[in-house]
């Protein structure tokens, strides 16, 4: 985002280069039409990145947003007090016509003399359209052979074809975070993960259903529905076979003489059941009250296959949705991963704060821009690019957690930012590009240069990171190259043909397209003024000594003009005059003033 400022404002000056004005003034007229695009695209991360980090349900999303924020804020500020000095500066030597490397040369130092005034809308277009260089160059080509007619439908078909194979991807998005992610191969931590693994590895195909509160397990509904629970996973595919206590006590219950009733349950639980040699196993699942009265805690067990392992979160939410359905405080762990809650919640709480970043990128695009279709064009940018990092990066073999899916969340604030700066450019091009095409082309001499830097750099002084050899590093870098990779292509290929339709034309208003330009846009130039030596004739010489012309019959016979030649504007209205600087007269020399005397004393 910062590259992308930061080339955007080096690039307008040399963009302004058809007239000469001074640097202050220069400066002055960038920062008040490019400038409130940047402010704008500021502003709106800021807010979106600040929500999002107030409503984040995991820690670490929270804190990204927040780093974020504080950057682009800061970022702005640097932008605004500090870089547009040295803008100012790099402008005023090549101004002065001193290179990059000329340390101690002064150059030309005689600049057209300052006239800084407000500028409003109309004084902005009017000195726009006389500083802006359109001349021919590779942005403004490549922008226009990418709106013509002949590649608008083999782009359509081909964003066509990479939506949906990203939509694809994100049907098929695999969470997972192991501890192996964060670990180098040659970490010794790694390599005792590793052993475990191998030692202990059935102990990965289980998983722990915990009853956390006292219940009633004597009550036949609820014993029902607590089996019912552990089957409804193994008819389903997900296990094996269920391991509970629960169940062989039923079988117990069957063979025994005890009286069970709700006052002999825990008892016959504690001395008889536990006791018995083909159920001491479960004496360790079952946890009781200090005076051995109540069963507060319980435990049983699923051997999952291989589908339970792969889809190990929906049988996880499965198992949740059926014991809020019987009211059971049922709760769910899993050995063979890091954190269950997070592969758990980590999609959810990852959707959510990216569709609250939405919202706030909708409504604060309207009501500081005005442009519904930037808006529309921004939202639906923003929800692709998303969805093309998530599926592409899934392709990839990119596993999703919180830190992949928070960086899609991050690096999608860059796609924005690209939005909002064609679209800008697009709707200030000036009163003298009104044609959709001809605003396109201006807008890629705006932004190409910039928007190319702001995807590739990041990606390039990533590099050097892969030093850690751990593979966390790996899949940011991924999903930071599909991101901007995916960024780009929308730049090039989607922006223009969208800005294309006569719709999304921006209409100037009318007081710029028929309004002269104020008197303060003044830029020297050669003058219309006559020359000193055709005043001097004009003024001494009589229109008598000339010699007189035969008119034609055609011409006497003409009516004369009711508008006299002086009078007339025909010729006014297709120039400026006013915007041009008269030099001053030359002064009279001593012999010239010799010949006015004598020319005097002759007559």
């Amino acid at each position: 985002i910062g590259l992308l400022w930061l080339f955007c404002l080096h690039q307008s000056w040399s963009r302004y280069s058809s007239a000469a004005v001074h640097p202050t003034e220069k400066l002055a007229f960038i920062l008040a039409h490019d400038g409130p695009g940047v402010t704008v695209s500021a502003i709106i991360v800021v807010a979106t990145t600040m929500l999002g980090a107030a409503i984040a349900p995991q820690r670490h999303m929270e804190s990204t947003m927040v780093a974020m924020s504080a950057a682009v804020a800061i970022l702005f500020i640097f932008l605004i007090m500090f870089v547009s000095v040295f803008v100012y500066v790099g402008g005023r030597r090549e101004a002065k016509g001193v290179k990059w490397y000329q340390c101690f040369t002064t150059g030309d130092t005689h600049f057209t003399a300052p006239n800084l005034s407000d500028f409003d809308s109309s004084s902005l277009f009017s000195l726009h359209d006389r500083l802006i260089d359109t001349r021919p160059s590779v942005a403004r080509a490549l922008g226009d052979r990418l709106i013509a007619r002949n590649s608008r439908y083999p782009i359509v078909i081909v964003c066509t074809i990479v939506l949906i194979f990203a939509i694809w991807g994100c049907i098929n998005m695999k969470i997972d975070m192991r501890e192996e992610h964060f670990l180098p191969s040659a970490a010794p931590a790694r390599c005792f993960l590793e052993e475990y693994r191998e030692m202990f590895g059935k102990t990965t195909q289980f998983v722990e259903v915990v009853i956390d509160d006292p219940v009633e397990y004597d009550d036949e509904q609820i014993r029902d529905s607590i089996l019912e629970m552990m089957d409804s996973a193994v008819s389903s595919g997900y296990a094996s076979r269920a391991i509970s206590w629960l169940a062989e006590f039923a079988k117990f219950e069957k063979n025994t003489i005890y009286d069970i009733n709700a006052d002999t349950f825990v008892p016959v639980v504690n001395l008889v059941f536990l006791e018995t040699d083909p159920y001491k196993r479960f004496t360790s699942d079952i946890t009781f009250d200090r005076h051995q009265t109540q069963i507060t805690r319980s435990r049983m067990y699923l051997e999952l296959t291989q589908k339970g392992v792969d889809e190990r979160v929906s049988l996880v939410q499965s198992l949740l949705a059926k014991s809020r359905d019987y009211h059971l405080p049922i709760s769910v762990r899993a050995p063979f991963t890091m954190s269950l809650k997070h592969d758990v919640s980590v999609l959810s709480s990852g959707l959510f704060v990216f569709g609250i970043s939405l919202v706030c990128l909708f409504v604060l695009s309207i009501l500081l821009l005005g442009q519904p279709a930037l808006t529309c064009v921004l939202v639906f940018t923003s929800v692709a690019v998303f969805v093309e990092t998530i599926g592409y990066a899934t392709h990839w073999g990119v596993p999703m957690n919180v830190i992949t899916v928070t960086m899609a969340i991050s690096a999608n604030m860059l796609t924005s930012v690209v939005v909002m700066a064609f679209s800008y450019s697009y709707s200030v091009s000036g009163k003298q590009q009104m044609r959709a095409g001809v605003r396109i082309q201006y807008s890629f001499q705006a932004t190409f240069l910039p928007v190319v830097f702001a995807c590739l750099v990041p990606v390039i002084t990533y590099l050097p990171l892969f030093a850690v050899d751990a593979p966390i590093i790996n899949h940011i870098f991924k999903i930071l190259l599909v991101n901007s990779i995916a960024t780009l292509l929308h730049y090039l290929f989607f922006l223009p043909n969208v800005y294309q339709h006569t719709s999304y034309t921006y209409s100037v208003p009318q007081s710029i397209v028929t309004g002269g330009p104020p008197n303060y846009l003044a830029i020297a130039g050669p003058p219309p003024a006559p020359s000193y030596a055709g005043d001097y004739v004009r003024t001494h010489v009589g229109r008598s000594s000339r010699p007189s012309r035969t008119r034609r019959a055609s011409e006497s016979s003409a009516t004369p003009s009711e508008t006299p030649r002086q009078r007339r504007n025909s010729r006014k209205g297709s120039r400026d005059d006013s915007i041009y600087e008269a030099p001053p007269s030359p002064a009279l020399t001593a012999k010239a003033r010799a010949e006015d005397r004598q020319m005097d004393s002759k007559q």
